[in-house]
C-alpha cells in the first residue's frame, strides 16, 4: 500500500464508500420498492428523457470497426429463414409437399448436425442458405443448419402441443397479447408497400429553418406521442438487411440499400411492462413493448409526412428492415450489453424500439459511453441464467463477421428456447438484469451511480444486491416439461392479473 498514490488511494476509498453505502442501503430500498409510486409512470415518462446523457456523449460509438463492414445478411435473423414460407424457396420441393416431409429421409434425426449442407437442393436458391451455414461454422463456430433442423422436426411440433395444453392456464395473458396486437394489425396493414412511404405527404414540402430545433421539436412529439426515450441518428447502411426477405413493396432477395431519401433514423423506445416481466418465460412478453412503440412510430411517421416529407415507420408491426441495437447505440440510446440488447440508463434492456426514417433535416444526437461493457464484461447474471446457454461468457468479438465488435449471441438456440415454454416467450436476460429492474429508490441510485464508476466497486455492489434481493435461478429451472402442466419456472412470480383461476371457472 505504500507505493499507492494519494489520488488513487482516494478513488478506492471512495468507490469503497459508495459499495458499502449501497450494500448496506439495500433493505430499505428494497422496500421502498414496494411502493407502486416509485415504479416510474407514463405521466413522469411523457415529460422527456429522465437521464440526462449530455456528460456520456462521445464523437465515436463505444464499439470497434474492425476493418472491412458489411451490411446484414437477410438470413441471419431466425424468422427470415425459419418456418415453411422461409425454407420453402431454398429446397427444391415438390408442389403438395412440406419441406419437412421432403427432407426427411435425408436428415440423421439422431444427430442433426451430421446432416449434410446438399440436402439444401434448389437449384438457383439453395447455394445462398448453404454458404450462410456454412460461413457461420468457419467464422462462428456455431452449427445453425443443426439447430435449425432440430426447430423443425423436434420445437415445431411440440410448440402447438405446449400451447393447446396450458389455454386455461395462460387464458388472460393471452387475452392481453391479443388486444395490444388489434390495432397494430391495423397499422401494419397500411405500410405494406413502397408507395405507402409516400401516401399522405404534404404535397407542400416546408423547409426546415434549423436541423437543430427541427429535431427538438420531433423529440417533444415523440414524448407526447408515449415514447420516454426519442433521439435521432444519421442513418447507417450498413445496418439495413442487405436484401429483403419480402413484403412492404420489395421481392424477396431485392436490395433495399441505398434509398436516398433515407438519411436520417428517428429512434424511439418504449419500456415493457414489469409485473409481466417478473414472471418471465412463462408470462412475460414483448407485446406490450411492440403494441406501443408501434403505434408511436405510425404516429410519427404521419407527422413528419404532415411537413412534406417522406417516412418509413420500422417496427415489429411493420416489419423491421434494420438491425436496432447499433442505430440506437449510434443514437446515444444506450450500449449494446452482453445479451446482444441495447441496455439504457432508464429501463435496461426492458424496452422496445422501434425507428423511422426520412429525409427531413435533422441534427443527429452523439452517443454515449455509460461504463456498460465493462459492466456487463464482470457482471454475467444474463449468462447464468440462460435456459440454453445463448448467452456467451466470452469477450467481445466480430460480429458475424460484419466488421462491428460486439458480444455475439447464439440467436439460434435462444428461438428454440423461447418457442419450448407456454405462449412462445423467455425474457428471462431481461428481467434478470440489474439495470431492469423496477425504478425503487435503490436501484435508481445504483444506476447512477454505475455509470459513473470508472473502477467497477459499484458494479460489483449492484450485482451483489441483484443476487441477494432478488435471489438466482439455474437455467433448468426455466425448462418447461410437456405434460406437467407446471408453471412455476419463473424468475420471481406470476403476475395476479395473469391468475385465471381467480377470475374464471373452466369451460
Amino acid at each position: 500500500m505504500e507505493n499507492l498514490s494519494r489520488r488513487d488511494f482516494f478513488k478506492l476509498t471512495g468507490a469503497g464508500a459508495v459499495a458499502a453505502g449501497l450494500a448496506g442501503s439495500a433493505i430499505a430500498g428494497h422496500a421502498n420498492g414496494a411502493d407502486p409510486t416509485t415504479w416510474g409512470s407514463w405521466e413522469k415518462e411523457m415529460l422527456g428523457e429522465r437521464f440526462n446523457r449530455k456528460p456520456f456523449e462521445v464523437d465515436t460509438p463505444p464499439y470497434r470497426v474492425l476493418g472491412r463492414t458489411r451490411a446484414v445478411e437477410y438470413l441471419s435473423p431466425t424468422q427470415n429463414r425459419r418456418g415453411e414460407a422461409a425454407l420453402r424457396p431454398h429446397f427444391n420441393v415438390p408442389d403438395g409437399m412440406t419441406v419437412a416431409d421432403y427432407i426427411r429421409p435425408r436428415v440423421n434425426m439422431n444427430d442433426f448436425g451430421a446432416t449434410p449442407l446438399t440436402v439444401i437442393d434448389h437449384p438457383t436458391r439453395g447455394a445462398e442458405l448453404r454458404n450462410f451455414y456454412q460461413r457461420l461454422r468457419d467464422e462462428d463456430g456455431y452449427d445453425v443448419w443443426a439447430e435449425d433442423l432440430y426447430h423443425l422436426f423436434v420445437i415445431l411440433p411440440r410448440q402447438p402441443r405446449i400451447n393447446n395444453e396450458t389455454v386455461y392456464e395462460r387464458l388472460l395473458v393471452a387475452a392481453f397479447n391479443n388486444a395490444i396486437a388489434t390495432h397494430n394489425n391495423h397499422y401494419a396493414s397500411r405500410v405494406t408497400s413502397l408507395q405507402s412511404d409516400f401516401d399522405g405527404v404534404n404535397q407542400t414540402q416546408y423547409p426546415v429553418l434549423n436541423p437543430a430545433n427541427m429535431s427538438r421539436l420531433i423529440k417533444k412529439m415523440g414524448y407526447l406521442f408515449g415514447a420516454p426515450i426519442v433521439r435521432i441518428a444519421r442513418l447507417n447502411h450498413d445496418f439495413a438487411y442487405e436484401t429483403h426477405p419480402g413484403g412492404r413493396g420489395y421481392a424477396r432477395g431485392e436490395r433495399v440499400i441505398p434509398q436516398p431519401h433515407w438519411q436520417y433514423a428517428i429512434v424511439m423506445g418504449h419500456p415493457m411492462t414489469w409485473d409481466g416481466l417478473d414472471g418471465a418465460p412463462l408470462w412475460g412478453s414483448s407485446s406490450h413493448g411492440y403494441g406501443q412503440i408501434g403505434m408511436t412510430a405510425g404516429r410519427m411517421a404521419a407527422f413528419v409526412k404532415s411537413l412534406g416529407y417522406p417516412a418509413r415507420p420500422n417496427d415489429p408491426a411493420s416489419r423491421y428492415e434494420y438491425v436496432m441495437p447499433p442505430i440506437l447505440v449510434d443514437a446515444g440510446v444506450g450500449e449494446q450489453g452482453r445479451m446482444g440488447i441495447v441496455i439504457t440508463p432508464e429501463f435496461g434492456p426492458n424496452f422496445r424500439p422501434g425507428i423511422v426514417v426520412t429525409n427531413l433535416p435533422l441534427e443527429p444526437d452523439k452517443p454515449v459511453d455509460l461504463g456498460i461493457k465493462k459492466f456487463c464484461e464482470n457482471c454475467m447474471i444474463c449468462a447464468d441464467h440462460c435456459p440454453t446457454g445463448a448467452i456467451t461468457r466470452g469477450g467481445v468479438k466480430n460480429i458475424s463477421g460484419r466488421g462491428y465488435e460486439g458480444w455475439q449471441v447464439h440467436i439460434g438456440k435462444c428461438h428454440n428456447s423461447w418457442q419450448t415454454v407456454p405462449g412462445n416467450g423467455c425474457l428471462v436476460c431481461i428481467s434478470v438484469c440489474p439495470f431492469s429492474q423496477k425504478s425503487n429508490w435503490l436501484h435508481k441510485t445504483a444506476r447512477n451511480i454505475a455509470v459513473r464508476d470508472r473502477t467497477g466497486l459499484s458494479h460489483r455492489a449492484l450485482v451483489w444486491m441483484e443476487k441477494t434481493f432478488y435471489g438466482t435461478n439455474p437455467p433448468e429451472h426455466y425448462h418447461y416439461v410437456e405434460g406437467s402442466r407446471d408453471m412455476s419456472g419463473v424468475v420471481k412470480g406470476q403476475p395476479w392479473f395473469f391468475k385465471t383461476e381467480d377470475f374464471l371457472g373452466r369451460a
